[in-house]
Parts: structure tokens; C-alpha cells; sequence
């Protein structure tokens, strides 16, 4: 009888466990991607619009515009709560791609992607990490919507497109025309 009383006991926690588990994976990990997406588009979203400000007539001039790794990473820092850690988050831009993740027990989680412009717009089609795990939480192509939108956001809303962008180390310029 009271080997049977430990073996309920023992099922009752295991199953509690799973249950923990299984809550965490259905709405953990969904809250957490949104958390970080959101992050990331508000960060390159105000950076942007700091950097493209709306003129006097409301929409922003035609020009050639810079954004650097140093201002993402301070904007990312401040949408993402992560203002102690001076080590935690990387933002690179090298000439030839954009790197974005972050350190922990000198371990790196990057992100890695190549934006260009097509048809007036920024895109980032090979963003890619390798690690799997940093992967599985947070997918490639969602880091790299939530920036692409978050620039073309703005430059839609004033009636920009974007002609060409070019990579220098710490850099990414922008030239952008008008509609």
C-alpha cells in the first residue's frame, strides 16, 4: 500500500511537470519571440525615424541617410531592458552583412544577415544563426521582418523608397528617393 502511495505521488509531480512544460512551450515561447520582434522593430523603428526625421511639411526628404551599429545596439538595449550588461547584446555591421545576438558565459548567439534593396524596399533574405536552440526560440526570418519592416515602414509612410544601401564597417547607409 504505501509503495503505491509513492508511486501516485511520483505520477502526480511527473505529471505536473509535463504540464508545466507544455504550458511554457504554448505560451512561453510565443511571448517571448513577440517580446524580442517588438524590441527589435521599436529600436530600428526610432533609429530610423531619428535618423529620417519628417521635415516641416510632415514627410521625411530624399537623401542618403546612415545608421550605425553603435545607435541600433544603444536603441536595442533600451526596448529590450538591457542597459546593465554591457557584454549581453551585439550589434555589428561589417561590409558585407549585419550581425545581431548576443553573449552569454562567452558563448555568442548571432544572428547574421546581408539587407539590400529591392524593388524600393529593404530586404534581408538569408538571415541565419547556428545555434540551434537561439533558432528554434526566436526564428531567422522573423529578426529579419521585424527589422526589414520597421524601416520600410517609415520610409513608406513618407513616401520614400529606398534606391540603394551600402555596408562599411559600423555603417549602414541608406539612399532613398522620393515616390
Amino acid at each position: 500500500m504505501q509503495r503505491r502511495g509513492i508511486l501516485i505521488g511520483v505520477s502526480a509531480i511527473l505529471g505536473l511537470c509535463l504540464l508545466g512544460c507544455i504550458l511554457v512551450f504554448v505560451a512561453g515561447i510565443p511571448a517571448f519571440r513577440n517580446e524580442v520582434r517588438d524590441g527589435v522593430h521599436d529600436a530600428v523603428a526610432t533609429e530610423v525615424a531619428r535618423q529620417i526625421p519628417p521635415a516641416t511639411g510632415g514627410t521625411a526628404q530624399p537623401g542618403t541617410y546612415t545608421l550605425t551599429a553603435a545607435d541600433l545596439e544603444a536603441g536595442l538595449r533600451q526596448n529590450l531592458d538591457d542597459e546593465d550588461d554591457d557584454e549581453a547584446l551585439i550589434v555589428r555591421i561589417t561590409t558585407v552583412q549585419i550581425e545581431v545576438g548576443i553573449t552569454s558565459q562567452g558563448q555568442d548567439a548571432i544572428y547574421t544577415g546581408t539587407p539590400t534593396a529591392e524593388n524600393g524596399r529593404l530586404v534581408i533574405p538569408d538571415m541565419a544563426t547556428s545555434n540551434g536552440l537561439v533558432g528554434f526560440l526566436l526564428p531567422p526570418d522573423t529578426l529579419a521582418s521585424s527589422i526589414e519592416d520597421a524601416i520600410n515602414d517609415h520610409l513608406v509612410a513618407n513616401n520614400l523608397i529606398l534606391d540603394s544601401l551600402q555596408l562599411t564597417d559600423g555603417e549602414m547607409t541608406l539612399v532613398v528617393s522620393a515616390r
